[in-house]
This record gives structure tokens, sequence and C-alpha cells, in this order.
């Protein structure tokens, strides 16, 4: 059997910060408890967390997780296809600043590098030239192996990516 919620939240508004780790605002959240059958002698075990867990990781495929790597940080995290960059982002505590969190203003610019992945040696070699992309709206690609994010260079006279400002 299972049990699964979800609720909408309010706020924060776009025009304040977030708290780290805090999901996005209107972002659907989903909680679920796994219970486990009864066994043999009737005794029904107690649902754990670490249940769940299980259930979704012997649903991954490992084709199916990206490894997302943050140059400025130097950190990474492997992301589903069709996860937000900013989840990613706040997973492995990577800055990328943020503006309306809908992809209006440009703040969150990055340039996104893909690299393949070579099923034999497991090396990871850049395949084209960087895309850029707004953070708070763009998903984690599917059949990339690796995606490297940069931050944009600041422009020395507006003070911001010089893409849109």
């Amino acid at each position: 059997m299972s049990l699964a919620r979800s609720c909408y939240l309010q706020g924060p508004s776009s025009s304040r910060p977030r708290a780290q780790g805090a999901p996005r605002p209107g972002r659907q959240l989903r909680a679920a408890v796994v219970v486990a059958s009864a066994d043999a002698s009737g005794a029904a075990p107690a649902a754990t967390a670490s249940g769940a867990a299980a259930a979704v990781a012997s649903t991954t495929k490992p084709a199916d997780v990206v490894t997302v790597y943050f140059r400025q940080e130097g950190t990474s995290t492997t992301a589903r296809p069709g996860e937000d960059f900013m989840d990613a982002a706040s997973r492995c505590k990577a800055d990328i600043p943020t503006g309306c969190l809908h992809g209006s203003c440009g703040v969150c610019e990055v340039e996104l590098f893909k690299y393949e992945v070579d099923p034999a040696t497991g090396e990871a070699r850049e395949a084209g030239s960087p895309v850029v992309m707004r953070a708070c709206v763009a998903k984690v690609p599917r059949g990339w192996g690796r995606v490297e994010v940069g931050m944009m260079a600041i422009d020395q006279v507006w003070g911001q990516d010089g893409w849109d400002t």
C-alpha cells in the first residue's frame, strides 16, 4: 500500500531570496510513505524512509542519471533528466544568483558544457561549444553523460552578464 500526500507552497515571493534548499514558489511537493506487506506470521513491518529510497533507486537506471558539475564551487551531484538545474545546485550548495525565478531577468544565466561519456573507458570528453541558459527554468537534458555549469563573466559596465542588460 502506498500513501501519497501533496501540497502547494505559498511564498517566498520572487523578490525575496529563498532559504538554501527551499523549494521555489508554487512548486508542488510530494511526500510518500512505503508500507511493506505483512509477513507469514501476520505481523506488518513498519514503514521506513529507507524503503521509499530503495523503491525509487530500483526504478532509476544508471543511464537515466546525469552528473552535473558546478565549476565555480568545484562540486558535483547527480540529477535525473528533466530535473531543474536550480534544484541540483541547491543540493550541492552551488551558488547561482537568482532574480525573478521565472526566466525573465537573466540574472541566473550560466554556460552549459556538454560532455559525452565513453561507455568502454568511462572517460568524459567535451562535445560541442557551450550553451547559454537560464538556470531557474532550464532542465537537465536527457542523453548527456556529464554537464558542467559555469558562471557567465561579469560585465564591467552593467554589472551583469551582459547578454540582456
